[in-house]
């Protein structure tokens, strides 16, 4: 009996260091997720600006046509690429030069937190590979700024397979009513029951605890408004990091910040994952349900319960879980779906030097207006105005005749008004 008991504890033992060992490294690779965003893609969307200025018009229209289409055909793509062997050897320098300092740094965070890093078959570093893949120049000509984790250079796909993603995609896009629904039920049924979790745990936490996730959620939202404030801002330049030192400050709190909460996580991960068990229990109920509605909406349920899935795991990790506000469920972005299929604007290259373009993504058959205005609000170029019938519709923009300056692209689809800065150079 005494030995059986000592299996059974070191049964016990074993499945929480276990568990433990998730959580970090869960957190870890979202440390690395937030290096990269902080201090890779900045630099990989600057090398893309100045290639794409080298480019011809019609280099330009061929890959915004193969971004678009997700279909990428190597031979054309490497075409593009093999024009410019000067700008493919400069590129390939600035990666070699930065990847000895990336690797590094993502170690030090691996070993900070006690975990261990990825690795292929061939005994590799995940992330080695990675950044020599990034490498590639083909691979920067079909990274797309906007998502940047979506790495288009995986490889090409049968145009039989374009077309089934598209047709997908496009009965998402075109279906508000199913969205709608969703959110409704998810906000009626599934954020109460991680909100009530959420309560309960309360009471398990210290006062000083509590105070610590609290400080930490006010300095997420901070970060929000002051990058929010920045990229409005005329200081604010694609590709750049804010030339102000209280953004390296607010890095620097929230790291602590999060380093503190993490602690609180490893503390509690008995309780934690309790309550994991407990709202994990209802996902039986909600994929019956959320099916129900997919089907009334004509709408395959397994695409739709898997998005939900993914979304729901963002509550699943332990510091999602601690930071998650209860009293604020109405506010959170968790399963706000229109946010996926929301109106976009982009424009580039910014700072422009001979021409820009102007995508607008989801605005389908909506009317679309785009204009050109100074700061002070003149109309200086009226450059579309017409019915839209493409997911992504781009507008091309001459700054040949434009003086240096700051300037507003103001785009109007439906009842919705964006405003994007652009720079004029010269």
């Amino acid at each position: 009996m005494k030995h059986l008991i000592l299996i059974i504890t070191a049964l016990a033992i074993s499945a929480t260091v276990a568990f433990s060992q998730n959580s970090m490294q869960t957190e870890t690779m979202e440390e690395v997720k937030q290096y990269i965003d902080d201090n890779v893609f900045p630099l990989i969307e600057k090398q893309q600006t100045e290639y794409y200025n080298t480019l011809s018009d019609s280099e330009k229209t061929e890959l915004s046509n193969i971004k678009e289409n997700n279909y990428h055909p190597r031979a054309e793509v490497a075409k593009i690429a093999d024009a410019y062997p000067n700008l493919n050897a400069s590129y390939k320098k600035v990666i070699d030069k930065n990847m000895p300092i990336w690797i590094a740094d993502i170690m030090a965070i691996h070993e900070k937190n006690d975990t261990e890093p990825m690795h292929s078959k061939d005994g590799n570093i995940g992330i080695e590979r990675f950044f020599t893949r990034m490498s590639n120049p083909e691979w920067l000509l079909l990274w797309d700024s906007d998502n940047p984790r979506m790495m288009n250079s995986k490889g090409s796909k049968s145009k039989k397979n374009v077309k089934k993603s598209r047709s997908v995609s496009g009965k998402r896009n075109v279906n508000p009513e199913l969205r709608a629904e969703i959110k409704t039920y998810t906000i009626e049924n599934v954020l109460p029951v991680i909100a009530q979790e959420r309560r309960d745990f309360d009471k398990v936490l210290s006062a000083d605890e509590k105070k610590v996730i609290e400080t930490a959620r006010q300095k997420i939202e901070v970060r929000k408004i002051m990058f929010n404030s920045w990229y409005e801002s005329e200081d604010f330049e694609a590709g750049k990091r804010a030339k102000d030192p209280n953004f390296d400050s607010m890095r620097t709190d929230m790291q602590n910040s999060m380093t503190e909460v993490r602690e609180i996580a490893l503390t509690h991960n008995d309780e934690i994952r309790e309550a994991m068990v407990k709202i994990k229990s209802n996902k039986d109920k909600w994929e019956k349900d959320i099916s129900a509605i997919s089907e009334r909406n004509n709408q395959d349920p397994k695409q739709t319960n898997r998005m939900i899935m993914q979304k729901m795991r963002k509550s699943q990790t332990p510091i999602s879980f601690l930071l998650f506000d209860p009293d604020k469920t109405s506010e959170t972005d968790l399963f706000d779906f229109n946010k996926e299929d929301e109106v976009k604007v982009i424009v580039y290259p910014n700072p422009a030097y001979e021409n820009a373009t102007i995508a607008i993504i989801n605005a389908v058959n909506e009317n679309v207006e785009v204009s050109l205005f100074t700061k002070g609000g003149e109309n200086v170029l009226d450059l579309y105005n017409g019915q839209n019938k493409k997911q992504r519709l781009e507008v091309l923009l001459n700054v040949s005749d434009l003086s240096n300056d700051v300037y507003l692209v103001k785009v109007v689809a439906g009842n919705i008004n964006i405003t994007r800065k652009i720079v004029i150079k010269h």
